[in-house]
């Protein structure tokens, strides 16, 4: 009897072979993706752990700089001051927030390469906003104490201005804190 003239074998031969097909496939799919995902891993771990590098870097030119160092220095001087206000108080005003806009800035030029990083980055460019505005507040507490000669302006402007810093310096903390931890983790998969 031919074994191949009945239907049913026939049907069955064939299902056999279309399952071990769809077997083999799947199995070479699977270590092709496999073998895939293992690069991009490599690659998406160096480049995280090459953002975080990056943006601790900068993070870490602001620790002991001027624009945190001084800013009580400058409250402290602008409250003592009498009309007229010190063009040289004013002007390290002004420093110290376009120094406070291009740290800011500065995170804009590192680019995220995953969108869990651009969580991080905003947070970083606001910490630089907050240290800007707190500037900001800052000179327009000696424009009114100075120039205009307006006390409750001055106080309220102040108060904000420190606000602002205290909000600046605090979210730095939990900068650094995420960063070391994102950029350990990233060192520890390319190990």
């Amino acid at each position: 009897m031919n074994i191949m003239k009945n239907p049913y074998t026939t049907s069955i031969v064939l299902a056999i072979a279309f399952i071990a097909a769809i077997a083999i496939i799947v199995t070479g799919l699977d270590i092709f993706a496999s073998w895939l995902h293992n690069k991009p891993d490599d690659a998406h771990a160096q480049s995280v752990y090459n953002f975080t590098a990056d943006a601790i870097a900068m993070h870490g030119e602001l620790e002991g700089s001027f624009l945190i160092n001084d800013f009580e220095t400058l409250c402290d001087t602008i409250s003592r001051e009498s009309p007229p206000g010190s063009a040289d108080t004013e002007l390290a005003i002004i420093h110290q927030q376009l120094i406070a806009q291009g740290y800011k800035e500065g995170y804009n030029w590192l680019w995220p390469p995953a969108v869990e990083l651009f969580e991080v980055q905003a947070s970083l460019v606001l910490e630089g906003r907050l240290f800007q505005s707190c500037y900001m507040k800052l000179r327009e507490a000696w424009l009114a104490k100075n120039k205009s000669g307006d006390e409750p302006a001055f106080i309220a402007n102040l108060e904000e201005a420190k606000e602002l810093f205290k909000e600046a310096i605090s979210l730095r903390a939990k900068n650094k804190a995420d960063l070391d931890i994102l950029c350990a983790n990233a060192k520890q998969l390319l190990e």
